[in-house]
C-alpha cells in the first residue's frame, strides 16, 4: 500500500486527501457508514445474496 501516493495528486504532486483508519468494531467512527449500512438492510437484508 502506497498511502504517501494514495494522499498525494498525481497531476501537481500536492496533498490532495487524507488517509485514516478507525479501529475495528468501533461504530463510533464510522458514522455514516453505519447509517447507510442500516438503511440498506431495509430492503436487503443481510444474508440474501
Amino acid at each position: 500500500m502506497d498511502l504517501k501516493g494514495m494522499e498525494t495528486s498525481c497531476i501537481d504532486g500536492k496533498p490532495r486527501t487524507k488517509v485514516f483508519f478507525v479501529h475495528p468494531y468501533t461504530a463510533c467512527e464510522r458514522g455514516t457508514n453505519e447509517n447507510h449500512d442500516r438503511m440498506l438492510r431495509r430492503f436487503f437484508p443481510q444474508g440474501r445474496a
